[in-house]
């Protein structure tokens, strides 16, 4: 059994991570859905020689997923998140996915960088519906094969317009960088752009870590501390 094959890359899908509030604009994360890591596991490690079990700590659902190695169970484990959509079956697959990145499974998505892509409207609200659309305002229905073909110099902002000439908004990240997250051990992004432009300060730079666990105290913790 090479357990190196647990990380070598597998075929993805986009999904829209979070809808801009101040701009018509979405930021996409690359995924694997839990039926390709199941089929990863199978293929390396055997379907008899691995397995997965779930529980709760307070709020949180952890997965464990177990691979059998010189007939000893060997364990890694994460917690899930819950989704918008079928919110418990989502925590159980994301606990799942999270797990089998401990063991390497899809850890080269982490390297992948998030994609800007345009939508109808800026989050205003809690309950404003926000869609991605492509040059023409046209809603995109297949995000996946949208953004793979997307040309190389594609930027966001071409399918609608700001009237104000003078806007207090952060621009995309223009620059990512990775570290481990002292807190809970997950990825930490750290990343950099240009403010957009205000009346005194036109075109300042900013940066943040953002932990990938989602957990908002631990990126508060490690701007803080850097």
């Amino acid at each position: 059994m090479d357990l190196q094959l647990l990380k070598r890359e597998l075929p993805f899908k986009w999904r829209v991570q979070s809808f801009s509030k101040n701009k018509p604009m979405a930021s996409c994360v690359a995924y694997i859905d839990s039926r390709a890591v199941q089929d990863l596991l199978d293929e390396v490690c055997g379907p008899e020689n691995w397995q997965d079990k779930y529980y709760q700590v307070k709020d949180t659902m952890l997965c464990s997923i177990g691979i059998k190695i010189n007939e000893e169970w060997v364990w890694k484990s994460d917690g899930g998140t819950e989704t918008d959509i079928e919110s418990e079956k989502g925590e159980l697959s994301d606990a799942f996915k999270r797990a089998a990145v401990k063991w390497g499974v899809g850890r080269f998505l982490y390297s992948n960088k998030a994609q800007y892509v345009d939508s109808n409207t800026a989050k205003v609200t809690k309950d404003t519906y926000c869609y991605v659309v492509d040059q023409n305002g046209k809603q995109i229905w297949d995000l996946t094969t949208y953004i793979n073909n997307l040309p190389d110099n594609f930027r966001p902002g071409s399918a609608t317009k700001t009237t104000d000439s003078v806007q207090n908004v952060q621009e995309a990240p223009t620059h990512e960088e990775v570290r481990t997250c002292e807190v809970c051990a997950q990825p930490m992004v750290l990343k950099t752009g240009v403010a957009g432009p205000t009346a005194k300060n036109p075109g300042a730079p900013w940066s943040r870590w953002d932990c990938r666990s989602g957990n908002k105290e631990h990126s508060k913790w490690a701007n803080n501390k850097s």
